[in-house]
């Protein structure tokens, strides 16, 4: 009996000490250790040491972080965390259940955002030839935009879209608000007469050599071009019905030959404060996703047939006409469609021509065309501004106009650039961040920029009213971005660069 006895209290201890030494899961606390990893952008794998009496299972998905368990062994197992990549630049975050029978521990992961390369920003060295030096003299400038180009039933008139005629204060304000240039555009539709002379009215010539006058009284460069004639819809100058209709190609040359004769003749004796611009946005209606993607060029080859009979018009009209500088547009005014199919003209004089494109990128934003997109750049937020252009889309176009042209003494300005006007003070403060970064990038990548004002005194879709067309005051509240176009440009201050207007950018 005692050695029953014995025997019994033998067994009753080794099951004792083996109930500590592998207790169930109900006795073993959950625990995980470290709770919180901190992954770098790179992404990796780590490695979580979990006491658990049975395998955990993991709750929380994602598709750039994964956890997996291993076997339990002795009361543990590793958790292995696999962290993707982060190609982004905003920081994330996921937070993990880990869960055994009853009880749960949270596993958080915290990935540091990518490094986003920002050495677009950087100052780039502009040549020292007379590109450059001119872009300089020209400045930056403003349009007299819906004025001149105006046009009601297939004739202009210079108050047609509401704006009061321009004077002389106009000008005289404008170069006290430091423009240094004006474009001026000029719709001669209405005003020319029939084949084969096809004579420019003299009341309308009259005017728009009184305005320029007004540019050159004020101390301004002025430019005067051939605008709304090119018109897809109803002008003369169309280059889709002359890359596919020969006898319109025919007429429209001698139209616009004669034009300029009579235009160059006016301003023969007028000095270098005078440019001349062959067009504006010749294209076909398609903004350049139209017919010149499909015609084999044709489009394009009427262009340049167009910017050499232009340019070799105006200088057989002699005088100051023999070396003025001309100033010549690819498709639409594009900067990616001049580069790539723009030809530039013959020319007799040496180093006179020049290369005009326009800037309303990103268009849904800058011409207010998407109504959602109030704001942008690198600080805009999600579904506020347009996600395939911020400001290294900006950098890119004036680099590649800066290499393709400036570095090779041919002068570039931007004919036409805005940001429409913002009716709350978030959205004003993403359009004078616009400005002020395209302008101070243009001034560094040797570009002129000149803003386009049609005078509208409304916010939202085309909106682009700065100065008053009658006396060239304010309105629409512009002081504040006129005058971040002056800083932009003007400032010398070695601190000031595009890093630093990009540092700046609205919160």
């Amino acid at each position: 009996m005692r050695r029953i006895l014995l025997l019994l209290a033998t067994m009753s201890l080794t099951l004792s000490c083996q109930s500590k030494e592998n207790p169930t899961p109900e006795e073993v606390v959950l625990s995980i250790s470290p709770e919180v990893i901190e992954a770098e952008a790179a992404g990796g794998v780590f490695k979580v040491n979990a006491v658990c009496g049975e395998k955990p299972y993991i709750v929380g998905q994602s598709d750039w972080c994964e956890v997996t368990p291993s076997s339990v062994m002795n009361n543990a197992c590793e958790l292995t965390v696999n962290v993707s990549a982060n190609d982004t630049y905003e920081p994330r975050s996921i937070q993990f259940s880990v869960v055994c029978a009853d009880m749960k521990k949270y596993l958080k992961v915290n990935q540091a955002a990518a490094q986003e390369d920002l050495s677009f920003l950087d100052t780039p060295a502009l040549p020292d030839n007379n590109a450059i030096s001119l872009s300089r003299k020209l400045g930056y400038g403003w349009n007299l935009g819906n004025q001149m180009d105006a046009m009601v039933g297939g004739v202009s008139g210079e108050t047609y879209w509401g704006n009061e005629k321009c004077t002389q204060a106009t000008f005289d304000n404008l170069k006290a608000k430091g423009f240094s240039t004006v474009r001026i555009p000029v719709t001669w539709m209405g005003h020319i007469g029939d084949a084969p002379d096809y004579t420019v009215e003299t009341a309308w010539l009259d005017r728009v050599a009184e305005i320029a006058g007004y540019a050159k009284k004020a101390g301004l460069n002025a430019i005067v071009n051939v605008h709304h004639d090119d018109s897809p819809e109803s002008g003369w100058l169309c280059v889709h019905k002359a890359a596919s209709d020969a006898d319109y190609k025919k007429d429209m040359m001698a139209r616009y030959k004669a034009l300029w004769e009579q235009v160059a003749r006016k301003f023969a004796e007028e000095g270098e404060w005078l440019i001349f611009e062959g067009y504006n946005e010749l294209q076909d209606g398609g903004w350049g996703f139209g017919g010149n993607l499909t015609d084999g060029g044709k489009q394009y080859a009427v262009i340049n047939e167009l910017a050499q009979t232009f340019v070799t018009t105006v200088r057989a009209t002699g005088g100051n006409n023999a070396d003025r500088y001309l100033s010549i547009l690819g498709y639409s005014a594009n900067p990616s469609l001049t580069a790539d199919n723009l030809v530039l003209p013959t020319d007799s004089a040496a180093d006179r021509l020049i290369v005009s494109v326009h800037f309303y990128d990103p268009s849904g934003y800058a011409l207010g065309q998407n109504s959602a997109y109030t704001e942008w750049g690198h600080t805009g937020a999600d579904g506020k501004k347009d996600p395939n252009h911020s400001e290294k889309n900006v950098i890119d176009t004036f680099r590649m106009l800066k290499d393709k042209y400036l570095d090779k003494n041919i002068p570039v300005y931007i004919g036409e650039c805005g940001a429409v006007n913002r009716d709350d003070e978030r959205a004003k403060s993403f359009q004078r961040y616009w400005f002020e970064f395209v302008f101070k990038a243009a001034r560094e990548y040797g570009l002129c920029p000149i803003v386009w004002d049609n005078g509208a005194r409304s916010t939202g879709n085309e909106s682009f009213g700065y100065i008053d067309h009658a006396d060239g005051s304010f309105i629409n509240d512009s002081r504040p971005v006129i005058d971040i176009m002056y800083k932009a440009f003007n400032t010398t201050d070695p601190s000031y660069t595009i890093k630093s207007v990009y540092d700046n950018a609205p919160r």
